[in-house]
């Protein structure tokens, strides 16, 4: 939970000082089917804890997102972005 509002605060707080940052998502891929009940948990912990548009692809979708990817099944977190914590440390 503490990671949602951590993101939306961080994102308020990266407009506020004109820090660059990007929103680009994020792929977390189970690479055989031993990683699917790993995936499953991770999906529902995120769910319960709010982390929005959170969804499950087949590898023909997340291979649209990262061609070079290999997997059996992924969750896509659309929200998550990348910022250079050294440039936020420095404000």
């Amino acid at each position: 939970k503490l990671c949602v509002e951590g993101l939306d605060l961080s994102y308020q707080y990266f407009k506020q000082k004109n820090i660059p940052h990007k929103v680009c998502g994020k792929l977390i891929v189970a690479t055989d089917e031993s990683e699917l009940p790993a995936l499953d948990a991770l999906f529902k912990r995120g769910t319960v804890n709010g982390v929005r548009g959170l969804v499950y692809m087949e590898p023909e979708e997340f291979r649209a997102v990262e061609p070079h990817v290999k997997g059996v099944r992924a969750l896509y977190s659309p929200y998550t972005g990348i910022v250079d914590w050294g440039l936020v440390a420095r404000h």
